[in-house]
C-alpha cells in the first residue's frame, strides 16, 4: 500500500526470524514437508516423465525466494545417471538435474539467505524465535524460550558433499549443484521479452498471493515457461492489503485457465498449517502453545 506497511513487516527482524524457523531448523521440517517437499517430488515425477526426450525441466525459477530453502532443497536433489547400466556403487554417477535460479524482492532476505547458504559448512547459530512474540495468549510461558538450530546438521551433509567428488554410497559426482539469487521485483525483472521461452518449470511458495495484480504475476509465468513448461505452487491464498484484485480459489484457477494453462491437480488442502511451525496452527505432542490458532489451508 502506499504506507508500505506489507513491504516494513516483510523486512522486519521478526519475519527473518520466522523465516529461519521455518525453513532452516528440525521443528519446521512438518510445514516443508506440506509445502517444499511437495513441490520438489512433483518436480521429479515429471522430470522421471521427461527421460530420455530432448526437453527438461531445467531451468527452475523460484519467485519470491526468501530465505531460499525451496531453491536450495531443488538444487541439491540428486540422482544416479545412466541407472539402465548395472555398475558397482563405486562406480555409479550421480547428477545435480537441475540449475534453478531464485528471485526476490527484499534486499534483507537475500543478505540473510547468502549467510546461511554461505556458512552451513562451518557453524550451526541458535534461534529463540518465540520470544519476539507479543506476550499474549500464550499457555506455557515456559516454552517462549526455545531454542532452535539452524541450518539442520542434513544442510551441512549436502554442502560437505559438493566438496567431495564421491557420494556416501561411494559414488562418482558428474556436476555441482547450480544455484543463483536475483534481488529485485518479480514482474519488473522477468516481464522483459528476452525472458520468454527460458525456463523449463516455475516453482512458487508463500508468493502467488502477494501479488499487486495477480493478472500480472500469471501473465509473466506464463511468458517464461516454454512450450509444456511446468509450473507448481503451494501455499496460502491470503491476499495481502497491496492486492487490487482478490479472487476466490475458483475465480483464480479460471483465470489461470484462461491464460493457458493445463491444470492437472487442483487442491486446498484441508489440514490447518501454521507458518513458522506446526504448533502455531494445531498442538503438538506437547499440547497448544497458543490459545489462539495462526494458520492457513495451502492450495
Amino acid at each position: 500500500n502506499e504506507f508500505g506497511v506489507e513491504d516494513q513487516s516483510y523486512e522486519d527482524a521478526s519475519q527473518i526470524i520466522a523465516h529461519v524457523t521455518r525453513d532452516w531448523t528440525t521443528e519446521g521440517a512438518r510445514v516443508r514437508q506440506i509445502t517444499y517437499d511437495w513441490i520438489v517430488k512433483q518436480l521429479w515425477t515429471y522430470h522421471k516423465q521427461l527421460e530420455g526426450e530432448s526437453s527438461s525441466l531445467s531451468p527452475v525459477l523460484v519467485p519470491g525466494a526468501g530465505l531460499g530453502r525451496l531453491a536450495y532443497d531443488i538444487a541439491f536433489a540428486y540422482e544416479e545417471v545412466n541407472r539402465q547400466v548395472k555398475l558397482p556403487d563405486n562406480q555409479k554417477q550421480y547428477g545435480y538435474p537441475f540449475e534453478v535460479e531464485a528471485v526476490d524482492s527484499s534486499l534483507v532476505m537475500a543478505a540473510a539467505a547468502y549467510h546461511i547458504l554461505n556458512n552451513s559448512t562451518h557453524t550451526q547459530d541458535r534461534i529463540y524465535p518465540f520470544v519476539l512474540d507479543p506476550f499474549t495468549n500464550e499457555v506455557d510461558s515456559e516454552r517462549r524460550w526455545q531454542g532452535m538450530m539452524f541450518p539442520e546438521s542434513s544442510v551441512s551433509r549436502s554442502f560437505a558433499r559438493c566438496c567431495e567428488p564421491r557420494s556416501s554410497e561411494g559414488g562418482i559426482f558428474a556436476n555441482t549443484p547450480s544455484l543463483s539469487y536475483t534481488v529485485g521485483d518479480f514482474v519488473t525483472i522477468y516481464a522483459s521479452r528476452a525472458k520468454h521461452n527460458t525456463y523449463g518449470a516455475i516453482t512458487t511458495s508463500f508468493f502467488i498471493d502477494t501479488a499487486t495484480n495477480i493478472y500480472e504475476y500469471i501473465l509473466t509465468i506464463k511468458n517464461l515457461l516454454r512450450s509444456n513448461g511446468l509450473w507448481i505452487n503451494v501455499g496460502p491464498v491470503q491476499w495481502h492489503r497491496n492486492a487490487q484484485l482478490q479472487p476466490t480459489v475458483c475465480e483464480l484457477k479460471q483465470i489461470i485457465e484462461l491464460f493457458g494453462f493445463t491444470i492437472h491437480h487442483w487442491e486446498v488442502e484441508d489440514r490447518l498449517m501454521g507458518y513458522r511451525v506446526q504448533d502455531d496452527a494445531v498442538p503438538s505432542t506437547l499440547g497448544s502453545r497458543f490459545t489462539r490458532a495462526e494458520g492457513y489451508r495451502p492450495l
